[in-house]
C-alpha cells in the first residue's frame, strides 16, 4: 500500500512540476526582457529574409575588440560609397504596414535630456519643443506571404526635436524579436526564416527615419538638420562590452541594468573621433551599425551627413550606458 500510494504521490509531483514549468516557460517567452530593454536592439534567432542585413541582425551574442574594428572599418566603407537607398518615406507606409503612430505624454524631461548638467543644456537643446512618438506594430498586416498575419507587437518609442536636430532612441522592441517569441511558442522550436511573420517596413532605422522626416516636414525644415543622435540606456551586451573596453575597462560577463558606476564617464563623457580605433570599434556594434544604416540608406534625404564623434557617457544621477553619435553639419 505504501508502495502505491508512494508511487501515486510521485506520478503527481511530476504532473504539477511538468505543468508549472511549461507555464513558466509561457510566461517568460512572452514577457519583454529588459536585456536591450530602451535601445531597440535584441540577439534573436537569424532570419534568412535577404535584406535582413542592417540595424536588425543582432543574433550574434560575442564581438570582439578585433571583430568590432572590422565591422566598424566595413560599415563606414559603405557609407563613403553609398548605397540602396530605403523605399519607405511616408507615415502612411507605416500605417499600410500595420503600425499605429501615437505621441507619448510622458514627461521625458525628468531624464537626462532635461537636466541642468545634463548633455541638452552644455549642446543647447531645449527638451521642451520635442515630441516622445511611439510606433507600434498592433495591426494584422499583409506580405508577400500572406494577406493576413497578425500583429507582431513591435514598438518604437523615441523623442524627435527637430529645433534641436536630435533623435532620442528611448525604448525600442523590433517586429521581429516579437515574431521570433511567439513563433518558437508556436512551434516548439527556434524559427530562423521570420519574413512569413514580419511586415514589409519593420527596422528601427526606416521607422526612425520616417517619423524624422515627417516631423521636419511639420516644421518646415529639411531632414538633413540632423545632429545629434543618442542611445539612451544601452543594456545590449555587445555594445556596452565595447563602450567598457573603449573606456579601458573589462567586458562584463552577463546583462545588468545600468551599473555603469565605473564607466568614469560622467558627461561629457569620452569622445572618440573617425581616426581612433575606439570611433571604429563602437562603429562595429549593433547600436553604430543602426546609425549608420539611418544615414547610408536615406542618402537622398540627408546627403551630407556623416559620423563626426561618438561619446560614451554616464550621467552623475543614473549611472546609465549612454551613446551619442554627433553628425557633420549641412
Amino acid at each position: 500500500m505504501f508502495s502505491t500510494r508512494h508511487s501515486q504521490s510521485h506520478s503527481i509531483l511530476i504532473f504539477v512540476t511538468s505543468i508549472v514549468l511549461i507555464l513558466a516557460s509561457t510566461v517568460f517567452a512572452n514577457t519583454p526582457s529588459t536585456f536591450g530593454r530602451h535601445d531597440g536592439f535584441y540577439f534573436s534567432p537569424v532570419t534568412t529574409r535577404a535584406n535582413y542585413t542592417s540595424d536588425e541582425g543582432l543574433h550574434k551574442r560575442d564581438l570582439t575588440w578585433q571583430q568590432a574594428i572590422d565591422g566598424g572599418q566595413a560599415i563606414l566603407a559603405q557609407l563613403a560609397a553609398g548605397g540602396r537607398q530605403s523605399q519607405w518615406s511616408t507615415v502612411q507606409q507605416l500605417k499600410d504596414n500595420g503600425w499605429t503612430i501615437s505621441t507619448n505624454t510622458e514627461e521625458y524631461s525628468q531624464y537626462w535630456y532635461g537636466k541642468e548638467d545634463g548633455p541638452y543644456n552644455s549642446l543647447h537643446i531645449e527638451p521642451s519643443v520635442g515630441s516622445r512618438i511611439v510606433a507600434e506594430q498592433n495591426i494584422p498586416f499583409k506580405n508577400c506571404h500572406s494577406d493576413n498575419v497578425k500583429e507582431t507587437g513591435g514598438k518604437y518609442d523615441n523623442v524627435y526635436n527637430v529645433v534641436g536636430r536630435t533623435i532620442v532612441g528611448t525604448y525600442n522592441y523590433s517586429p521581429a524579436l516579437y515574431a521570433s517569441r511567439t513563433q518558437e511558442i508556436v512551434q516548439h522550436k527556434k524559427v530562423t526564416d521570420l519574413a512569413p511573420y514580419i511586415p514589409d517596413v519593420y527596422k528601427l532605422s526606416d521607422v526612425q527615419f520616417v517619423l524624422w522626416a515627417d516631423q521636419c516636414r511639420q516644421q518646415g525644415a529639411q531632414p538633413n538638420v540632423l545632429r545629434y543622435v543618442f542611445k539612451h540606456d544601452v543594456v545590449t551586451l555587445v555594445t556596452k562590452n565595447i563602450m567598457r573596453i573603449a573606456a579601458g575597462l573589462e567586458p562584463e560577463l552577463e546583462e545588468k541594468q545600468g551599473q555603469g558606476e565605473d564607466l568614469s564617464a560622467v558627461w561629457p563623457g569620452l569622445q572618440f573621433s573617425p581616426d581612433s580605433q575606439q570611433f571604429k570599434a563602437l562603429m562595429g556594434t549593433p547600436h553604430g551599425k543602426g546609425v549608420a544604416y539611418l544615414i547610408l540608406q536615406h542618402r537622398n534625404e540627408m546627403p551630407t551627413k556623416n559620423i563626426e564623434s561618438i561619446t560614451v557617457f554616464t550621467t552623475s544621477y543614473d549611472l546609465e550606458y549612454n551613446l551619442l553619435f554627433t553628425l557633420t553639419e549641412q
